[in-house]
């Protein structure tokens, strides 16, 4: 029951205390004066609270997607279709209808990551390459370095002692990609990576690919580097 601002629970199903994980006497005692349960997670508050004032007369409807925590401290996703089902001199009633699409969120972040990661290196792969650049780009940065890494002997490795071989030679140039510049490697190539490292100073752009380089060649991986660096008008 909504009046004016202010939220009172009228009624909830056993399924919300199954899926909270809860007994029903603590749903009764949450706040629930905003129009949803006091366990939301606070960043996604403010789209709740946007849905809830979409809805000004009988008939209307919204759907949100939230996430409240249960009673063990983890995160569930719901995903609600809210009414506002009538009005009278007593306030607005407003029915929830929410579904637990944990599972299902889980698989879509799952399904993005394969889609965007190297399955062999677990660096990213060329479609984030291609979707970042652009962001890159689109982006107000002071400036940008770019460094292009080639792994060379990849196909003599490959020849003398097999692919399994040579994946290993990728999987291990890559980790160090992946400890000198964390979360910036991608591979986008079969032996042709590229990093970006985005306002950074020249001068240490071109240290790390140096650092980077020196370890590896130490460890009997020769690699060919270029560094790019020029500020983005």
């Amino acid at each position: 029951l909504r009046t004016g601002d202010s939220c009172r629970l009228l009624t909830f199903n056993q399924a919300l205390a199954d899926t909270l994980q809860c007994s029903r006497e603590t749903i009764q005692a949450m706040d629930c004066s905003s129009g949803f349960l006091g366990n939301i997670v606070p960043e996604d508050l403010a789209e709740v609270r946007a849905a809830m004032r979409r809805l000004k007369k009988p008939g209307d409807y919204t759907h949100v997607t939230y996430r409240v925590r249960n009673s063990g401290g983890e995160c569930v996703h719901l995903r609600s279709t809210i009414n506002l089902i009538s009005e009278d001199g007593n306030g607005q009633i407003i029915q929830n209808s929410a579904f637990n699409v944990s599972r299902s969120m889980e698989l879509e972040a799952q399904l993005s990551r394969l889609s965007f990661e190297d399955s062999l290196t677990g660096l990213f792969n060329r479609n984030r390459f291609t979707r970042d650049m652009k962001n890159y780009f689109g982006t107000e940065r002071a400036h940008l370095g770019v460094a292009s890494l080639d792994l060379n002997g990849l196909k003599e490795v490959n020849d003398q002692q097999g692919h399994g071989a040579g994946d290993a030679l990728l999987q291990r140039a890559a980790e160090h990609i992946r400890r000198a510049f964390p979360d910036k490697g991608y591979r986008i190539g079969g032996d042709e990576f590229i990093v970006f490292i985005a306002d950074a100073p020249e001068s240490e752009v071109s240290h790390h690919c140096r650092a980077m380089a020196s370890v590896l060649e130490r460890r009997g991986y020769h690699i060919s580097v270029g560094v790019a660096w020029a500020p983005i008008p």
